[in-house]
């Protein structure tokens, strides 16, 4: 399962109306991590609960209610304290999930959030597709996870910090991000469709 919090914002208004034409954006970090694990056979779901306004405590009885081995949330500065309680929860009432965070704000302050929570159990650094691909798998098979280029993981009360995998040379090798909402997006955007033309923020 990969998650994007809800946090509302961009409402245009004119004179004579307030309306929300322009919607969230679709994340397209998760759609291309799920591309590249479905592309392995993973089955993975999106929950963008940025695109479809999801509050935070149906994130959490979604997955204590369902049968997920790993749960990725993608970390902005902006959304830390709530992610950090959300896994809290989750692991409360499920500790068998294994939750994983990504995105810039967990590549940077890798140490400070697994300070902040032990409910971390790993943080994907930098670019995800092969990290989260190769944790997948390591989870799926049993295997250890310290071979795992770019990932950073908990072993009871130490953190062990892999060495970073290298920037993909060829993005070409990266199949087309799954776009699960794309339809829901464009209707409930006024018409309009985000295009981004660089890789990251």
């Amino acid at each position: 399962l990969l998650v994007n919090l809800y946090y509302p914002h961009r409402i245009l208004t004119s004179e004579s109306t307030t309306k929300e034409i322009f919607h969230n954006p679709l994340h397209l970090g998760m759609a291309y991590l799920a591309s590249v694990l479905r592309n392995h056979k993973f089955q993975v779901k999106i929950l963008d609960a940025d695109l479809h306004a999801i509050p935070d405590k149906t994130i959490i009885t979604h997955v204590i209610t369902q049968d997920y081995d790993l749960v990725g949330f993608t970390t902005t500065f902006n959304l830390v304290n709530r992610i950090l309680k959300i896994i809290k929860d989750i692991k409360k009432s499920k500790s068998s999930v294994h939750l994983t965070l990504g995105g810039h704000t967990a590549t940077f302050k890798t140490n400070s959030l697994f300070k902040r929570s032990k409910s971390i159990d790993s943080i994907v650094k930098h670019e995800g597709e092969l990290t989260f691909l190769e944790l997948a798998d390591c989870l799926y098979q049993g295997k250890e996870l310290i071979e795992i280029k770019g990932l950073s993981f908990r072993v009871g009360t130490r953190i062990i910090h892999n060495p970073l995998r290298p920037l993909i040379a060829n993005l070409d090798t990266i199949p087309f991000p799954a776009f699960d909402d794309y339809q829901y997006s464009y209707e409930n955007a006024g018409g309009y469709v985000h295009i981004i033309s660089s890789r990251g923020c």
